[in-house]
Parts: structure tokens; C-alpha cells; sequence
């Protein structure tokens, strides 16, 4: 069963768009959290990989450019992700979908 994430414009609903589909059932999680400040949805997607450990999957959706990024360098510690977006550094707080 595939979830998903959507980007909801409540003034014009148009213009919603959907950020991404993602597995959150057998194995699979899903966790994310907001950057309030420069307006980031930030989605970490966990999958089991087949040895007992997970391949982790980061996107960063910037609601002001409409644009999803996929990170490849990011640090998870326990709730929290620490990640670089557009020369800033972040840390945001995470949440189980």
C-alpha cells in the first residue's frame, strides 16, 4: 500500500501538488517534519535493505520554489535530521507518518 504526502495551497485548491508516495506498513517507515522559517517539508523513507539494517531515502520540498530535493548527505540522530539545503544548515525535528 503506497501513502502520500501532498502539498495543500488552502486559498487556491488548484494548485495542490502532490511531494511524494512512500511505503509505510511492513518494514517500511516513514517520518517527517517541517521547517517553519524557510517553509521546508523535510521526508525521511526507511527500507529494509535485506541484510536487518535500512536504506534511508531524504527529500527536502520547498513550498516557496514548488521543488523537491533529494539529499545524499544528511545526519538522523534519534528524532532529529541535520541536513544542508541551498547553503544553510538545518535541523529539524522529526515525526513518525
Amino acid at each position: 500500500m503506497r501513502n502520500q504526502a501532498w502539498a495543500l495551497k488552502t486559498g487556491d485548491p488548484a494548485v495542490n501538488i502532490e511531494i511524494l508516495s512512500f511505503r509505510a506498513a511492513g518494514g517500511y517507515f516513514y517520518s517527517w517534519g517541517i521547517e517553519e522559517q524557510d517553509k521546508l517539508y523535510v521526508s525521511v523513507s526507511q527500507r529494509p535493505d535485506g541484510d536487518g539494517s535500512y536504506e534511508y531515502e531524504v527529500y527536502v520540498y520547498s513550498f516557496e520554489q514548488e521543488r523537491k530535493t533529494q539529499m545524499k548527505q544528511f545526519m538522523l540522530d534519534n528524532d532529529m535530521i541535520k541536513f544542508q539545503y541551498n547553503g544553510r544548515s538545518y535541523s529539524v525535528k522529526l515525526q513518525q507518518g
